[in-house]
């Protein structure tokens, strides 16, 4: 797996196949200093912002392990070891024994020898046809190896992957009217159009006659749509996580969650945590909202 031990040849890896050029020591530096349980959000960032699908990724990964894996160890140097030329053992020279004399009883020992090979080999050769013509056809002996036990294959069921929804807000007060729930509706419906960054929805959740957005007083449409712009140019993946919508007065309410997105100057994943009031008026729609420390 993707590590502290191998992201930084990882991520050269990954520049490569992106720009065909190798990433800066800068970069490589940086993702050096992600821990190891946040290295897979953070890749999944990485991936998003240029474009990756999970299948290619995957296969990167799996491409980057196996090259990793196949370069041959470093064996160390061993000095190699003086020739040693062996020794030379004297040897007795070695001395030829006289050729044998031949006795005159050497041809009659050779042919009584003959005659009783002859009448040995005659037995064994009745013997034989004797013992074919009794026995019945010869037998295959079975084989005494255990068979090996037959293996089957484990079923598996096909799950699904889980449907990606927006996670529910938490709306902590206990006094809500048909009013209100209209109202958390509507901030609602701006949460999941700005992590969609559907610009025609989010508009759609504003006043006409909106007061304040954030740091504008009274900002018009297109003021609204460049600093959606403006934003959405600098991060990616913007996701609200653990809401929770609590009403302060009437048609006023504070969302608290946990923002996660994904830096494009910087290329990490980052979280923050935020509280932004709302406040709406009599048709239901946002009138003000800014930052609440």
């Amino acid at each position: 797996m993707i590590n502290q031990t191998n992201i930084k040849g990882y991520i050269n890896f990954l520049h490569l196949k992106k720009y065909s050029a190798p990433a800066t020591e800068d970069l490589k530096n940086r993702w050096a200093t992600v821990p190891d349980n946040e290295i897979p959000a953070q890749l999944q960032g990485l991936y998003q912002h240029w474009g990756i699908d999970m299948a290619t990724a995957s296969v990167y990964e799996q491409s980057f392990l196996n090259t990793m894996q196949q370069q041959p160890p470093v064996m160390p140097y061993q000095q190699p070891q003086a020739y040693q030329q062996p020794q030379q053992q004297y040897q007795q020279p070695y001395n030829t024994p006289p050729p044998a004399q031949k006795s005159s009883k050497t041809p009659l020992i050779i042919g009584v020898a003959v005659v009783v090979l002859a009448l040995a080999g005659f037995g064994v050769y009745k013997m034989m046809n004797k013992d074919n013509g009794d026995s019945p056809a010869s037998t295959t002996q079975g084989s005494t190896a255990v068979a090996a036990p037959e293996v089957k294959p484990v079923e598996q069921s096909a799950v699904a992957p889980s449907e990606v929804v927006p996670e529910t807000p938490t709306v902590t007060s206990g006094e809500m009217n048909e009013n209100d729930d209209a109202n958390v509706a509507t901030i609602e419906n701006l949460l999941h159009a700005e992590e969609s960054r559907n610009l025609s929805r989010i508009l759609g959740n504003f006043s006409t006659d909106m007061q304040q957005y954030w740091d504008i007083s009274y900002p018009t449409q297109s003021e609204l749509s460049n600093r959606y712009s403006d934003v959405w140019r600098k991060s990616e993946n913007g996701k609200h996580h653990n809401v929770r919508i609590s009403k302060v007065s009437d048609n006023t309410y504070d969302m608290l969650a946990d923002y996660q997105f994904f830096s494009v100057r910087e290329g990490v994943t980052k979280a923050v945590k935020v509280q932004v009031r709302y406040v709406l008026d009599g048709d239901n729609k946002i009138i003000k909202t800014y930052g609440v420390k």
